[in-house]
């Protein structure tokens, strides 16, 4: 990064902008807003790239190649200028354990790297409780703090923010097994990923809280508030899509007949041991066609773990809406409204039968239509 757009980015924080710069060799930084800490990443050749993903939902965090020119650069500025707005700041480096190849028979593991000198111990035990809570495969990790200096990725040289260890920078190591894939790079599990992508993100972000009520001049409420505070745009575009899938068809409507007075007419007529036959309205829609334009769009575009959790089930239920559209008037439609809307619950399943039981039927139908007032006195 030349030294102009170096100073254009300090220039905009103190503005208090946000940032998105795409760096050579494919690295990112992103800020959404001026904070005091800065997640780093340094990709080595052959990891995987769901392991930067990690720190996708951060509301500030860099991805860069170890050796890529001008990263030394932007990390001091960056240190500098947000440690002038807050008073202090934290790099946090994570780093896949070089000891372990992941796989579900690993060791959930975690391993917290901090300076020996001044340690941030408050800092450091919101961050070990924070990371118990991430759990894979129903296990509970195993969480260690080691005390080093400098901090750094082994085999990899010290950020230059942390490298003398003096100064309003405090830097942290988060070392991680890869539980979340088979072991020696393979393919990775696609739920237990997500999960720990979910469960790290509110890990860090509660460290970060006690970073900053700890060491600087920030008074954030809640751990949530150190969240981006703007969605990208690929998150509106996804959202948008999906409400034109969602547009395309109304569900209660194509599914309740046409003929409902009729057909309990003939019901009766039939003493009520005949089934009444149903009529519905024309479908205007190819289900298998909604479905395809559905898994066409693309979600894996939303990088903040929350909004794709949020987006995957809206596509969820539209898949079933569309299922249900086309088993209308079939035998597979009562299984289809149990796995959208869940069976009726114990309680209120109760609550219909004892009104069955308290409530006496009419000796006859009354075919009076009731205004509101009488409509009341009978429900009291």
């Amino acid at each position: 990064m030349k030294d102009s757009e170096l100073q254009r980015l300090v220039e905009t924080l103190r503005k208090g902008r946000g940032v998105q710069q795409a760096l050579a060799g494919g690295g990112l930084l992103r800020i959404d807003r001026p904070l005091p800490f800065l997640c780093l990443y340094r990709r080595r050749e052959g990891e995987d790239p769901a392991t930067e993903a990690l720190l996708h939902g951060q509301a500030s965090y860099l991805v860069a190649a170890p050796e890529q020119e001008g990263v030394d650069a932007l990390l001091e500025a960056l240190a500098r200028e947000l440690a002038r707005q807050f008073g202090a700041f934290l790099l946090l480096e994570l780093w896949l354990s070089p000891e372990e190849a992941g796989g579900r028979s690993a060791q959930n593991r975690f391993c917290i790297h901090a300076p020996a000198a001044h340690p941030p111990h408050p800092v450091l035990e919101e961050m070990e409780s924070a990371l118990l809570a991430v759990t894979i495969h129903r296990k509970v990790p195993r969480v260690e703090i080691r005390y080093r200096s400098p901090v750094a990725a082994p085999g990899l040289p010290a950020p230059p923010p942390c490298a003398d260890g003096e100064g309003t920078t405090t830097c942290l190591g988060l070392e991680i097994v890869p539980v979340y894939r088979e072991a020696g790079g393979g393919e990775t599990y696609v739920f237990a990923y997500e999960a720990f992508r979910r469960r790290l993100g509110v890990a860090l972000k509660r460290t970060f809280h006690a970073f900053v009520h700890c060491c600087t001049r920030h008074r954030p409420a809640h751990y949530h508030e150190l969240g981006p505070h703007r969605p990208p745009e690929a998150a509106f575009e996804v959202d948008r899509a999906l409400a034109r899938i969602g547009s395309r068809f109304d569900l209660l409507l194509h599914v309740t007949p046409v003929n409902g007075a009729a057909a309990w007419e003939e019901f009766r007529r039939h003493r009520f041991e005949k089934e009444a036959e149903f009529l519905y309205r024309p479908r205007t829609m190819d289900p298998g066609l909604l479905k395809r334009r559905l898994y066409a769009i693309p979600l894996e575009r939303v990088e903040d773990p929350t909004l794709l959790h949020i987006f995957l089930a809206k596509r969820a239920e539209l898949d079933r809406q569309i299922t249900l559209l086309a088993d209308r008037n079939t035998p597979r439609f009562l299984l289809g409204s149990r796995q959208l809307f869940g069976d009726v619950d114990e309680p209120l399943a109760v609550l219909a039968d004892r009104l069955l039981q308290r409530i006496e039927p009419p000796a006859e139908r009354e075919e009076t239509l009731l205004d509101a007032e009488a409509l009341a006195r009978h429900a009291r």
